[in-house]
């Protein structure tokens, strides 16, 4: 019993250490993600801005508006996510070429609710594309759709 107490205190604790956030000023964002913001979102108001740590190292920075949207970045400041939730929609024009082509004939009447980024280095990266219809469409490296769920 006190080996299983002793792991899950472990387990805890590690969790705990582990993921980290906490708010931060404007002047600690990234610089290319304040650009970003200025450019993109500087109608949104009351943005907060945060920093996730992950074993006491900088994993990602998130800003958040009084109207719902995120902004994910990576450490270096480029665009993770944009998660606008079904309070607004996302400019596509900050959709990468090929996908907003992809969107213009397959699906014109629809507009982005959420955009990812997951790149796991040169050799794999995905985007992800949920629509205010609920679909959700996933491109590889070469815009290719890869998946589509509801």
């Amino acid at each position: 019993m006190r080996k299983i107490t002793a792991f899950i205190m472990c387990m805890i604790f590690a969790i705990s250490v582990s993921a980290q956030v906490r708010t931060i000023s404007k002047d600690e964002f990234p610089a290319p993600a304040i650009e970003f913001v200025n450019i993109w979102y500087s109608n949104y108001t009351n943005p907060v801005y945060f920093v996730e740590y992950d074993f006491k190292r900088v994993d990602d920075y998130e800003v958040r508006f009084d109207n719902g949207t995120k902004l994910e970045f990576d450490k270096q400041g480029n665009i993770k996510t944009i998660d606008c939730g079904r309070n607004d929609t996302i400019n596509k024009k900050l959709l990468p070429i090929k996908i907003q082509k992809y969107l213009s004939i397959k699906y014109p009447n629809n507009s982005v609710i959420e955009y990812t980024v997951d790149d796991y280095g040169h050799r794999w990266v995905e985007y992800e594309v949920d629509l205010n219809n609920g679909l959700s469409l996933t491109f590889n490296k070469n815009f290719k759709v890869t998946e589509i769920d509801k």
